[in-house]
Order: C-alpha cells, then sequence, then structure tokens
C-alpha cells in the first residue's frame, strides 16, 4: 500500500503522504482496552519517512475525532492535505461508527474531486494481513 502511494504520487507529480493515528483507537473507544504497539509512535513515524514518504502526519485520536462522521473528516483531509488521490487497503472505512466505507469515500472523492483507489489484499500462506 505504501508503495503504491509513493508510485501514484510520482506518476501525478505530487507529494506522498500518509495519515497515522495515535492513541490506537479502541483505547480511546474501550474503556480498559490497551493497545500492544509492535514499536513505538517516534520508530513507526520513521519507519514510515525512511519508506520514502515526503508527509508523514500523525492526528491525535480523541473523543472529539471518534465522533467525526466521515464525510467531515475526509473534507478536512482534503483540504488540508489537497488530496488527489487516497489509497486505501481492501478493507478500509473510517469515521463515526466506520460510516466512510470505500462505496462512500469513492462518492465523496467524486464530489470533493480525489480518485480513491484499492490495493489489492496482502496474503500469506492462503490468509490475508490486515
Amino acid at each position: 500500500l505504501l508503495g503504491q502511494v509513493r508510485e501514484r504520487a510520482l506518476e501525478l507529480g505530487c507529494a506522498s503522504a500518509v495519515i497515522t493515528v495515535h492513541p490506537h483507537p479502541q483505547q480511546v473507544l474501550s474503556s480498559g482496552f490497551k493497545a500492544a504497539y509492535l514499536v513505538s509512535l517516534e520508530d513507526r513515524v520513521e519507519r514510515l519517512r525512511d519508506i520514502g514518504l515526503d508527509v508523514v502526519a500523525v492526528l491525535d485520536f480523541n473523543e472529539a475525532m471518534a465522533r467525526t462522521p466521515a464525510r467531515e473528516f475526509i473534507r478536512q483531509v482534503s483540504e488540508t492535505f489537497r488530496l488527489a488521490e487516497l489509497c486505501t487497503g481492501p478493507d478500509f472505512a473510517l469515521g463515526r461508527n466506520r460510516d466512510g466505507d470505500l462505496a462512500s469515500l469513492r462518492e465523496l472523492g467524486g464530489q470533493l474531486g480525489f480518485k480513491v483507489n484499492t490495493a489489492s489484499p496482502l496474503v500469506l500462506d492462503e490468509l490475508p494481513i490486515s
């Protein structure tokens, strides 16, 4: 997926960017949930930059963000980053109650002027990796 983001940015002549959130959304949404991170936030950002992405944005996932509908969140992202294309995984969704599924994101993209591309699932030993 990240390789696709880099490739498409080069093809379109624009910057490549990734947005990540911290803390883990379940930590905010479910009391008692304790996230088990594979690497620290600092290491995650460094690894994303090492891949060659131009922009790595870390958003604070909080209760206000959790209540934000997908339409509003994507509108803000589109304006802030001048979004040309959104690359997602096959099971991607965002926004309050995950109301921003791929179909609705494609519709929003048509309205806001960006395209949605979905990467093929990564499979190992016939099992999808997500």
